[in-house]
């Protein structure tokens, strides 16, 4: 079998943003009123196709709301914006729709987390988002920091290790992931067959990237993705982004190769 091989990259963010986890969500912006014509919106999470009603997940995409009407569904249109991380292209095919034309959201896509929002040239804090300012609940957090060598994450990789070492086995959707900790590596397995397994272990062997790779029945290997990894600062921006970010990353890069045993 052979696969498409993809490459990409995540660029650095502020830890802050990944370990709280009360982002607000589009509906919530929209619904009280928080959100501007013209507004450049980076969000992350699953776009509803329209057609078949699947999900794709989205680590973050990049819309500038051109037209508001009574709701977030009904009247209310979107331009997509190209950025590093997904081409305007690969969201609107996740949605089921032609490219060239402004976009609408679905209920469910009410639930996408608002990553920033960029008005009049600047962004908005997402403090402000919020509506709040206490942040004093990041005094209560203790971080420990990541101490990696040089431009290496191999200290990174040491704490994946304890992380999937402590949780597994873990079970997401169709598929389960565990540690084999023989190898040091990330399997997935499949709810509905055995013939298949997929590797996928964040900053492996000290590397600062995600190679996911699928194995079949005859032993042979593909690599489906090989996306570089931001390095965090601190373990528990790490743990954050591994209960909440990696798991969709894999399960997207599985779902995109479609049936597997047809």
């Amino acid at each position: 079998m052979k696969f498409k091989i993809i490459r990409e990259s995540v660029e650095d963010f502020d830890w802050v943003k990944y370990v709280d986890a009360k982002l607000p969500t589009l509906g919530e912006l929209f619904d009280d009123g928080r959100l501007e014509l013209d507004d450049i919106i980076t969000l992350r999470g699953e776009v509803v196709n329209g057609k078949n009603w699947k999900k794709k997940w989205f680590n973050e995409f990049v819309i500038e709301l051109v037209s508001k009407g009574e709701s977030l569904t009904s009247g209310t249109f979107f331009n997509l914006i190209d950025d590093q991380t997904y081409t305007v292209y690969d969201v609107f095919d996740a949605m089921g729709l032609s490219s060239g034309y402004e976009i609408t959201f679905l209920d469910d896509d009410k639930k996408l987390e608002v990553l920033s929002i960029t008005r009049n040239g600047e962004i908005i804090d997402n403090k402000n988002i919020n509506e709040s300012s206490d942040f004093d609940w990041t005094k209560d957090i203790d971080v420990i920091p990541i101490k990696n060598s040089g431009s290496s994450c191999d200290a990174t990789y040491d704490l994946v290790f304890d992380y999937f070492i402590s949780k597994q086995p873990i079970i997401y959707g169709d598929y389960y992931y565990s540690l084999d900790s023989r190898s040091g590596t990330i399997v997935w397995g499949f709810n509905d067959t055995d013939e298949y397994a997929v590797y996928a272990t964040p900053y492996w062997e000290g590397n600062c990237f995600l190679p996911i790779s699928i194995q079949g029945g005859m032993g042979d290997y593909e690599e489906l993705l090989y996306m570089e990894l931001p390095q965090f600062n601190y373990r528990e921006e790490l743990f954050n982004w591994l209960e909440n970010v990696y798991p969709n990353i894999v399960a997207s890069a599985i779902s995109d190769l479609g049936p597997l045993h047809e």
